[in-house]
């Protein structure tokens, strides 16, 4: 089905076609998002433009969480972005979404925790009981913001980085 499509895009495309259900723009509009996100999901988010994280950011996080909750992404690598989160969700304009993600990490929350350091968030999130984000799992997959619309004019908005 994915042809010659690096392994990890494949999967982040995989993981992200199940929200295309939910306020998507569809067609090509939606091809267009998954392009991107093929684009930009194996370049080191150092070397990304403001709105390439922004865009990379989101989708990761709405990917992770569509497919195994808040748990898989704080366990997963883009767990580490997760204080970025929040913004990146206001800045495309997903305000019910950037509030839910606000309380996941806030629940989550550690002062002393390193993000960028997935085996310390590993364990942090072995101190949690299996239904703690559950809540918010299901708040979030209700789609209060129409994730992948607010995507799509995010990316029209700013040409010369997508």
């Amino acid at each position: 089905m994915f042809g010659r499509r690096p392994l990890l895009a494949s999967i982040l495309t995989l993981a992200a076609l199940p929200w295309a259900a939910h306020a998507s723009p569809g067609g090509a509009e939606e091809d267009r998002l998954i392009a991107i996100s093929e684009t930009i999901a194996l370049r080191p988010t150092q070397t990304l433009s403001p709105a390439q994280r922004t865009f990379k950011i989101v989708w990761e996080l709405e990917a992770e969480v569509n497919n195994g909750g808040f748990d898989q992404y704080f366990f997963n690598s883009s767990g580490r972005d997760a204080p970025r989160a929040v913004a990146a969700l206001r800045t495309i304009g997903a305000r019910k979404c950037a509030q839910i993600v606000a309380e996941a990490v806030h629940r989550f929350g550690r002062p002393d925790l390193d993000w960028a350091d997935v085996i310390k968030r590993r364990e942090a999130l072995n101190t949690f009981e299996d239904d703690t984000f559950d809540d918010l799992d299901a708040r979030f997959l209700a789609y209060p913001d129409p994730l992948s619309a607010l995507l799509y004019k995010f990316v029209a908005a700013h040409p010369a980085d997508f």
